[in-house]
């Protein structure tokens, strides 16, 4: 078997060889010569870096305590605003009480107001009729005061209207009737109708009925009295036929 024969070396590449190590040499020795500035270079990069650093995180902090107490201040809004709705309903349904309680104070005053025509026209129509009766009559309240009376009754009482309101136990009759005040008083306290006669001046006779005065509910409030002549002995008039 032949044996191969050696390979010569190409000098061409041994030259470019040594080319390149002698450029990395250089580059290593420029690099050495550059190396304490390009240090400091970088630890001043390092150190704005690290500051830059520094100062993103405290705004990215500051950003989320920004967040977090916008979050909260949201939160208060809804919260307000559910109030402020709670309120305005509240408000609302205040109003429409209150509109209907108005609606009932109308109804309330128009029948007020009603009652108190009725009242007036009662009124109206008792006094009317107490002036119109040609009987001594007298209405006395259970205080014993007298209320109302016919003008007939200012002449056998001597009543006047400054009487209203008074006690009838304070008159003194034109005539005079015997018992007059115990028998109102026994009226009062056993609530029997009283009936008597009496004479008057010159032989006239009258009679006297006391009554209990009666309410709607049957109750009594007072007493009822009433004077007429009686016919047969009534006082002639002057000027009369005989």
């Amino acid at each position: 078997m032949k044996s191969k024969p050696p390979r010569r070396k190409n000098p061409r590449k041994r030259s470019r060889a040594k080319k390149a190590g002698c450029g990395s040499a250089r580059k290593r020795g420029q690099f050495e010569r550059e190396s304490p500035a390009t240090s400091a270079r970088i630890s001043k990069l390092e150190q704005e870096l690290a500051a830059t650093k520094k100062y993103l995180r405290s705004i990215i902090e500051a950003q989320e305590v920004a967040n977090e107490e916008l979050r909260s201040a949201n939160e208060e809004i809804l919260s307000s605003n559910k109030e402020l709705q709670r309120t305005s309903e509240e408000l609302e349904t205040a109003r429409e009480e209150l509109r209907s309680a108005s609606g009932k104070l109308t109804s309330a005053n128009d029948e007020l107001r009603s009652r108190n025509l009725e009242i007036v026209q009662v009124n109206d129509d008792l006094t009317n009729l107490l002036e119109s009766i040609d009987i001594a009559v007298v209405i006395v309240g259970s205080d014993l005061t007298v209320r109302r009376f016919t003008p007939e009754a200012r002449k056998f009482l001597g009543l006047i209207p400054s009487d209203i309101g008074h006690p009838l136990l304070n008159i003194n009759p034109m005539i005079e009737i015997p018992e007059f005040q115990s028998l109102v008083l026994q009226v009062m306290s056993n609530f029997h109708l009283v009936e008597k006669e009496f004479s008057g001046k010159k032989g006239s006779r009258y009679r006297l009925r006391i009554l209990p005065y009666r309410v709607v509910d049957n109750k009594i409030n007072g007493v009822v009295i009433t004077i007429t002549v009686i016919p047969s002995y009534a006082p002639k008039l002057p000027n009369s036929a005989n």
